[in-house]
Formats: C-alpha cells, sequence, structure tokens
C-alpha cells in the first residue's frame, strides 16, 4: 500500500500571486470583482493603443484570473511598451509574461521571460527591480523543487529589500522564503519567517482589504506547516479560516490552492471522506483555471486515495490523468532551460571581467571548463548507470508481485476445481439416473410417486442454480468484468424481494423469519451484489438452521451508516473457522446443513468480496450449536425528494 503522508511540495500558484501582484505596490490587488475587470477590458478594447492604454493594460493583468488571458495582455503590453520604451512597463511586462507562462505549466518559456526581466533591470541599474525579478525568478526554482537555487536567489532579494527598506516586497520575500523553509522540513525556521512578514504586514500602510488578504496568505501557509509535522486541528482550523477569508475576496486561485492542501492534511488525519471530496473539487476547480500544477497534485492525491480505498478502477482512472498532466508540464526540458537561462545571466554579469583577462587566465579557464565538463560526463554517467539498476530492481519487484499473483490464482483455481468436482458430482449423476425412474413411474402409472419425484428433482435444480449462480459471479468479480451501478436502495424492498425467493425454503423447514426495518432506511449500493450477498446470508442461515428454528433480520441507521444483521439459532461455526471464514483456500472439506444441504464454498467469499465492493464491511461472530450472526455494514443514503409540481 502506497503512503498518503507525502506532502507535495508545489507552491507554484501560491508565490505566483503573491508576486504577480505585489510587483508592482500603486496597483497590487489580489482579487477584484469581474465587473471590473469587464469594464477595463472594454476601457482598452475603445481607447488608443498608445503608451496611454499602459495603465490599463497593467491592471488587466493584476485582476485576470486566468493565466490564459492574462498572458494575451501582458504580451499586449510588452509590445506598447517597447514601441514607446517605457522601461517601467518593459520590466512589468516581462514579469507578467513570465507569471503567466509559470501558471499554465510552461517552466521553459517561463524563465526565458524572468530572465529578460532581470537582465533589462540589470541594464538600467534599478535595484528594486532587480530585487522584483530574483523573487520570481527564486518562485520559479521552487515550481520544480529546486529549493537550493530558489533559496539563493530569493536570499539576493531579501538582501536589497533591507537595503533599499522596500518593507512590502521584504515581506513578500519572507513569506516566500518562510514556504521554501517548509518543503525544506526545516519548521522552525519556517514559522519564524511567517511570524516576521506577519509582523511587517501588520505595519504596513496596506489598505485594509489588502492587507486581511496578506495575512490571510501567512495564516495558511502556517497551518500547512503545522499539518506537515502532525498538528491537524490547528492545521485545519487555520487554513478553513484563510479560505473563508478568500472567498469573500473573491481569490479563487488562493482557495483552490489551500482547498488542496486542506484535502492533504484531512488525508493524513483519516479524515479520508472529507479529503477525496475537496480533492475533486479542488481537481475541478484548478482544470478550469488552468493551473496545472495543482491538476497534477490534486489528481495524484485521489490515485492514493482510491487506492488505500482499494477502488483500483477509480485509482487507475485519477493516476492516468496525473500522467497526462505531468507529461504537459515539460519537467525535463524546463529544468535544462532553467539552467541555461542561468548559466546565460551569470555569464553576461562576468562579461566584462572575462574581456580583461589575460592569456594565462583563459587557458585556465579553458581547463577548468574541460574538467568541468569531463566531471558533468562522469556524473551523468553514473546517474545513468544507477537509474537502470533502479529501473531493473523495480521491474523484478513487479515481476515477483506477478508471480506471487499468479501462484494465488492457480491455487484458487485447483480450488475451485476440487470443489465443483466433489459438489456437483452428485446432483448431475443423480439427474443421469432420474430419466429411467421416470419412464419406469410413467409406465407403471405411479402418479403419486411421480409427483415426488418431480418436486424433489425441482428442488436438486434450484440448489444445483444457485450453485452454478455463486460460480458464475465469483468468476466475473475474479476477473474484474463486474460493472457495478451504485444507487439508493431501499432495503425494506430488498427484504421483500428475498423473502418472497426464500418463502417455500422457509415453509419447507418450519423455519420462522422475522425481520425488522424502517421504511425509511436506505443505502448507497449496487443492486445485483447487493442481492446477492444477502441471498448467500439468507441461504446459509437456512441451511444450517434446524427444523422449526428461527430466523432474523434487522436494519438500523446510526451515524450515516446503516448495519444490516442476518442471526439464526442453527449449529453454529467452531472458533478454528471463524478466522478464515471468507477464504476458499482454507479447508477442502465441505460443511452440510441440517438436512443434509452441500455448499459450493463459494456464497461466503462472494458475500465478503461483494460488500467491499460496495465500499463496507461484513463481521461474523457465532458460537456452536446455538447460532451464528453476520452483519454488513453499508453507507447510508437518503432518497431524492420529489419535486411538488405548482399550478
Amino acid at each position: 500500500m502506497l503512503s498518503f503522508i507525502n506532502l507535495p511540495t508545489s507552491i507554484q500558484v501560491m508565490r505566483q500571486l503573491l508576486l504577480c501582484v505585489f510587483c508592482c505596490l500603486p496597483l497590487w490587488s489580489f482579487a477584484q470583482k469581474i465587473s471590473k475587470l469587464d469594464s477595463l477590458i472594454q476601457l482598452f478594447e475603445e481607447g488608443s493603443k498608445d503608451e496611454s492604454a499602459l495603465p490599463i493594460l497593467r491592471e488587466i493583468c493584476a485582476e485576470h484570473p486566468n493565466s490564459i488571458g492574462r498572458l494575451l495582455y501582458a504580451k499586449e503590453m510588452l509590445n506598447l511598451a517597447q514601441a514607446s520604451d517605457n522601461t517601467d512597463y518593459i520590466h512589468y511586462s516581462y514579469m507578467q509574461v513570465g507569471i503567466a507562462y509559470r501558471i499554465q505549466g510552461n517552466l521553459a518559456e517561463s524563465s526565458r521571460n524572468l530572465f529578460k526581466a532581470l537582465d533589462y533591470a540589470q541594464e538600467i541599474g534599478d535595484i528594486k527591480k532587480i530585487g522584483e525579478s530574483y523573487g520570481e525568478i527564486s518562485t520559479s526554482f521552487a515550481s520544480q523543487g529546486d529549493t537550493k537555487n530558489a533559496v539563493n536567489y530569493i536570499n539576493r532579494a531579501i538582501g536589497i529589500f533591507r537595503q533599499q527598506k522596500d518593507s512590502l516586497n521584504l515581506c513578500i520575500a519572507l513569506f516566500n522564503t518562510g514556504y521554501d523553509y517548509h518543503t525544506m522540513h526545516k519548521t522552525d525556521s519556517a514559522l519564524l519567517y511567517y511570524a516576521e512578514a506577519e509582523n511587517i504586514a501588520k505595519k504596513s500602510s496596506l489598505d485594509d482589504e489588502d492587507k486581511t488578504s496578506f495575512l490571510a496568505y501567512i495564516r495558511g501557509n502556517r497551518g500547512i506547516t503545522l499539518g506537515a509535522i502532525g498538528q491537524h486541528d490547528a492545521a485545519v482550523n487555520s487554513i478553513k479560516e484563510t479560505i473563508a477569508i478568500l472567498e469573500t475576496l473573491g481569490d479563487r486561485h488562493g482557495v483552490v490552492d489551500y482547498e488542496y492542501h486542506l484535502a492533504v492534511i484531512l488525508n493524513d488525519a483519516e479524515r479520508t471522506e472529507e479529503g477525496m471530496k475537496l480533492a475533486k473539487q479542488t481537481l475541478l476547480e484548478s482544470s478550469v483555471l488552468n493551473i496545472k500544477a495543482t491538476m497534477r497534485d490534486a489528481s495524484l492525491l485521489l490515485y492514493r486515495m482510491y487506492l488505500k480505498e482499494q477502488d483500483y478502477k477509480s485509482a487507475l482512472k485519477y493516476r492516468l490523468t496525473h500522467e497526462a498532466i505531468k507529461d504537459s508540464i515539460q519537467n525535463s526540458n524546463v529544468i535544462r532551460e532553467m539552467a541555461n537561462q542561468q548559466t546565460a545571466f551569470e555569464v553576461g554579469l562576468k562579461q566584462a571581467e572575462v574581456d580583461l583577462l589575460d592569456a594565462q587566465k583563459e587557458n585556465q579557464t579553458i581547463i577548468n571548463t574541460a574538467l568541468g565538463i569531463v566531471l558533468l560526463l562522469v556524473i551523468v554517467t553514473v546517474l545513468l548507470f544507477y537509474r537502470n539498476y533502479r529501473d531493473k530492481m523495480a521491474l523484478n519487484v513487479k515481476l515477483e508481485k506477478k508471480s506471487t499473483q499468479l501462484q494465488t490464482i492457480n491455487k484458487t483455481k485447483d480450488k475451485l476445481f476440487s470443489i465443483i468436482s466433489h459438489d456437483l458430482r452428485g446432483p448431475v449423476t443423480a439427474f443421469s439416473g432420474l430419466s429411467r425412474i421416470v419412464r419406469f413411474y410413467v409406465m407403471t402409472d405411479k402418479k403419486e410417486e411421480l409427483l415426488e419425484l418431480a418436486g424433489n428433482m425441482q428442488d436438486s435444480a434450484s440448489k444445483l442454480n444457485a450453485m452454478l449462480e455463486n460460480l458464475l459471479a465469483w468468476s466475473i468479480q475474479e476477473q474484474g468484468e463486474l460493472e457495478l451501478k451504485p444507487e439508493t436502495i431501499s432495503l425494506i424492498k430488498l427484504i421483500e424481494d428475498l423473502n418472497s425467493t426464500y418463502q417455500p425454503m422457509l415453509d419447507e423447514k418450519k423455519i420462522k423469519l422475522i425481520t425488522s426495518c424502517e421504511a425509511n432506511i436506505h443505502v448507497l449500493a449496487d443492486w445485483n451484489t447487493l442481492h446477492t450477498a444477502m441471498r448467500n446470508l439468507i441461504g446459509n442461515a437456512i441451511k444450517f438452521t434446524p427444523t422449526g428454528g428461527e430466523i432474523s433480520l434487522y436494519c438500523q441507521e446510526h451515524k450515516e451508516k446503516v448495519r444490516i444483521e442476518v442471526k439464526d439459532n442453527g449449529v453454529g461455526i467452531p472458533k478454528s473457522k471463524l478466522k478464515d471464514i471468507f477464504d476458499i483456500d482454507t479447508s477442502t472439506e465441505n460443511t452440510f446443513g441440517t438436512n443434509g444441504e452441500k455448499g459450493l464454498g463459494l456464497g461466503l467469499k462472494i458475500v465478503h468480496e461483494f460488500v467491499l465492493l460496495n465500499h463496507g464491511k461484513v463481521e461474523v461472530t457465532s458460537t456452536e450449536n446455538e447460532g451464528t450472526s453476520f452483519t454488513i455494514t453499508l453507507e447510508s443514503r437518503k432518497p431524492p425528494q420529489k419535486q411538488k409540481l405548482i399550478a
């Protein structure tokens, strides 16, 4: 079973939101109403396409909730800024283009534009813009899990902001550094950075809405860190408070990101049902907003949740979704491209010094470069060998697992053939001789004996048919071809159907069936599999209850769960058999009923597996010579309310 405790390190959405809206103080805003955005877009479309449109485009980029729209208007702003040689807007445009590409998952293009912004800031000598560029480049490295480079660049930004006494951008940089240390599992350092950022934010000159929003982000990230160290209750409360605040501000990106982290913490706290519901909601909303990193992480979380719940069909669905999204993010190309961009930037900074070096230094540089290349080739070779070794080990584990599964299947098959040959030989042999007896009774005109024989034949055929039905149901389930159709089922209707089916057998053994089930109790399950499971339990109860005995069937609803109990006062089950009663491989011996009835040996295994398929559980208690009780627990489900038509 895979672990669910690995907290994803994707912080892309959180940091993109903060830095993209903070990179220019006068226009910083976390959330605005759609009506304002529509007005801005209309104002731009109807206005002049020159330098005067730049402030409008800047607000559109800050307000736009969709990365595709943000990228479109950021590129439009870049073209106008370059045409008018407006240095402020050229730098800001490159930053916005890089942020938009990062939200889309295209980190290669994101990195390219952010390094262009840094080059431009260096060229015009604007220290503040250099610091802002360092912050965004740090976010790009963090998006790929490269925490070392992320911390390196954000510390450069912090140094500039402290020197410039730029409290707002310093606050943002401290916030992001706190999350970097969180991903490095340095909890104390992370909480210290959050505390410093929070202190600065409270004293800042931001308006009330902006300050509320930023403090909510700090509270939310603190909750994520608390969740990582096992303080689940505090983490859940903190993140829920953040989501509530961001909801009121209309910050959908922030809400989606924190909903994902809350789903992870709920799953860690064994609140699987809540976590699964929230993870599905996060996947849907991040798809609408085109936040690929959150889509990737949410689909992986759902895969692990369903795998833990043994719902392999749903697990496979979300695993395939995760792989498709992950491939689209271009992880391997991005890492190489970001390394190239970083190298190009560092080379550009040192170009003036390189021009002044003499021939001896140039030769030494060439030698060092050659040695570096050789070392790099050695490292790459070692990594390739390691990966090949790791892949082989993984393949061996898979082959061993498959071998074990095949051995289990063969063992089950042999057991099944043994049961079939033993339990079906008698009825089939009997049927082959009945034709001669029937012919004799017809020729001798013995109608009463013929009617009695016909009744026995019908009873034998019914029992044989029940055996074959169990065999077919088990075979379909084992092959994975069983299609479940969950629906809201009324238990009283199910019991009535079972009662009519087994009434002749009950009458034959003079067994009294006592039922107690309220009409408003419903469960969420597949009708066919639940009916088959209940049919086997009642059939077993009749088989092992003596003539004149009593069988009870009770239903009880409690805390969104329904318990169904089938209890008899029959022969009971020995303690030695209770432990493995649902395993077909535990015994080769048949158990006979009170009238000598034989079973195929599959009934209880089918009950167990069909109940599990419906996300329920089955328990058994028994005392020899006193009786047996089987209890099924399923999820309660209220039937939909009928709509009343108003004339």
